[in-house]
């Protein structure tokens, strides 16, 4: 995203740029439109002197031939008038063909600036399709969160129910101890009355035996039937 915000900026300094030149340029036209006024007015002023000087001399020709040298200087006048107009054409053709370079330059400026817009409004596109995607992930974060707010419940509870397991097994075995302690009184007693006494370490034994006896035939059993697997 802040690649994005990047170019973003970057763009907006190319168009504040261009439009900076554009403006450089628009001086540049009206500066130039200016001058091709100017010697507009000169070439009408020298137009004028020239037609001036020209009906001096129609009107005053028997009094220009004893001054010969004035013509002279006139006509010279006339040449350096045409020299200067012809300057100033010169100028004029220059500052039309810088107009029309700036024209271009203006055109090509333009094409730029219409190229970071639709730059810009890709770049917007983009930036509005990374937000709905977030969006999105922001909303499967959530549902896996509460799914995993549900898990840790279960996990809890289950602890919970490990704990009592465990209780009650432990509860069992002090039962089955206690069951098998009696067990082990009333079969030595049994023994006593039927005239087979014996001492209860020796009953104990015995009733050791089968339970171990009891215990290899199902582990026996466990591993010969499949269906007990």
């Amino acid at each position: 995203m802040e690649n994005m915000e990047q170019a973003l900026l970057d763009n907006q300094k190319i168009i504040i740029s261009n439009q900076e030149t554009l403006l450089g340029n628009q001086e540049t036209i009206k500066t130039n439109q200016g001058s091709i006024l100017g010697n507009q007015e000169s070439l009408l002023s020298n137009q004028d002197t020239i037609k001036d000087n020209q009906a001096s001399i129609l009107s005053n020709q028997e009094a220009l031939k004893g001054n010969q040298e004035t013509i002279k200087d006139n006509q010279a006048s006339i040449l350096s008038n045409q020299e200067a107009l012809k300057g100033n054409q010169e100028t004029i053709k220059d500052n039309q063909a810088s107009i029309l370079s700036n024209q271009e330059a203006l055109k090509g400026n333009q094409e730029t600036i219409k190229d970071n817009q639709a730059s810009i409004l890709s770049n917007q596109d983009a930036l509005k399709g990374n937000q709905e995607a977030l969006k999105g992930n922001q909303e499967t974060i959530k549902d896996n969160q509460e799914a995993l707010k549900g898990n840790q419940e279960i996990i809890v509870a289950n602890q919970a129910s490990i704990v009592t397991n465990q209780k009650q097994i432990v509860d069992n075995q002090v039962t089955l101890n206690v069951v098998l302690q009696n067990q082990v009184y009333l079969l030595n007693l049994l023994k006593k009355l039927t005239g087979n006494e014996e001492s209860l370490e020796e009953t104990t034994k015995f009733i050791e035996k089968l339970k171990a006896e009891a215990h290899a035939t199902l582990q026996q059993k466990a591993l010969t039937e499949p269906q007990t697997l």
